[in-house]
């Protein structure tokens, strides 16, 4: 009988005792298999690896490098605790990413390091976990441009919009506390605008407050508060159909449609030069070069002419105060009776009677005394810069 190699009487000495059987294409295990000593041979190696294995348990007693590698570990039944290290590439897709540890303690999945999710993360069903806990909060969230926060399949959404603007769909409830919207303290280009496209209703106030920050405020709806409403800052306001126990605004305050206030408590200092709070129009041009700070009266066509009076006809019926500097024919905004107005250019002593000037625009603190001339009272000065806007209706002409 021809002799066989030795490697290959090593095998048939190996396959009988343990039990290997061939059977094309596969082989059939019947006991276990182990290294000689532990931790030395491998399954594979690092260029030529298995192509899958089904395994009924298995057990790691070291570390797990790159379990994943691109595809998956299946488990027909629980695993009820363990350390998982999961996939170290960036690229790999459909799954966990990163360089930490999963660990798995019972029903708690413990995570160290950074979790990456390349196709989201979600609950098992609808409205069947919480993100965080009341005693195990997240620290800050953290959404891309144009992230909604959406509840109840958009029942109630928050979006960023392109302008940076935080757009809300569905209604907003307060509790008795009230709102209040605060903006940064410094920096005249810090703008920010609410806008509100349906119904707001508040049981008690409603607040925005900004410093010398600019204060945009627009309520396309109804905007009902059953308490005390502050809009401060430079910005321009605009609210319909308001119902409101006390309105209080500095800056440009519009009220449009059916408006029911029980009062209106105006900021009688305002901060900024050429600014007034109450009552105001941008509807009407002005008739002649106008620089702001000035007096001016509307004339017989419906537009705005420096005063002066040294005459009736410049100086009777509706008087304003230019806000702005505007060329001839340009519509210019105007603050109108009941305003309170600053202008640094004034040097009132505080609590004087103000008149209407003989210099064009001008206004005084002292009465014209010259033939023709006119005396109207057009308020009064509430510091050396700002003065209280409210002329008589009534004038005196020296004779």
């Amino acid at each position: 009988m021809k002799k066989l190699p030795l490697t290959l009487l090593s095998l048939i000495t190996v396959f009988g005792l343990y039990g290997i059987a061939f059977g094309a294409p596969t082989a059939t295990i019947l006991r276990d298999i182990f290294p000689e000593t532990t931790n030395t041979y491998s399954l594979g190696t690092s260029t030529k690896v298995w192509n899958s294995a089904s395994i009924k348990d298995i057990t790691i007693s070291g570390t797990c490098t790159g379990c994943g590698g691109g595809g998956s570990i299946t488990s027909s039944s629980p695993i009820t605790s363990g350390n998982f290290p999961y996939w170290t590439s960036p690229t790999s897709t459909g799954g966990l990413n990163g360089t930490s540890t999963l660990a798995l303690s019972g029903s708690t999945l413990t995570q160290t390091g950074l979790f990456r999710a390349s196709a989201g993360v979600a609950p098992t069903t609808n409205d069947g976990a919480a993100l965080g806990s009341s005693t195990a909060a997240w620290s800050d969230l953290f959404l891309g441009s144009g992230g909604v926060i959406n509840w109840g399949g958009g029942a109630l959404t928050l979006t960023q919009d392109s302008a940076d603007h935080l757009q809300m769909t569905g209604s907003l409830g307060v509790d008795a506390g009230g709102i209040n919207i605060a903006g940064p303290s410094e920096g005249a280009n810090n703008v920010t605008s609410i806008i509100m496209g349906s119904d707001v209703s508040f049981p008690r106030l409603f607040t925005i407050t900004a410093g010398d920050v600019s204060r945009n405020f627009t309520m396309l709806g109804n905007f009902t508060v059953n308490g005390t409403t502050t809009i401060s800052g430079n910005g321009t306001s605009t609210l319909a159909n308001v119902s409101s126990t006390n309105l209080q605004a500095s800056g440009s305050l519009t009220v449009a449609g059916t408006s029911t206030l029980s009062a209106v408590d105006y900021n009688g200092l305002p901060s900024t030069n050429l600014q007034a709070v109450g009552p105001q129009t941008r509807t009407f041009s002005s008739g002649t070069s106008t620089t702001g700070g000035e007096l001016v009266y509307m004339n017989a066509t419906a537009r705005w002419d420096r005063a002066n009076a040294s005459a009736s006809t410049t100086s009777q019926g509706l008087l304003g105060i230019s806000l702005v500097t505007a060329a001839s024919g340009t519509a210019m905004n105007v603050a109108l009776p009941g305003s309170f107005v600053r202008n640094s250019s004034w040097t009132f002593t505080t609590g004087q009677t103000l008149y209407a000037s003989t210099t064009v625009g001008n206004i005084s603190g002292f009465q014209p005394t010259s033939t023709n001339n006119v005396v109207r009272v057009l308020g009064w000065a509430v510091s050396t810069t700002i003065m209280y806007f409210n002329p008589s209706p009534d004038f005196l002409t020296i004779i």
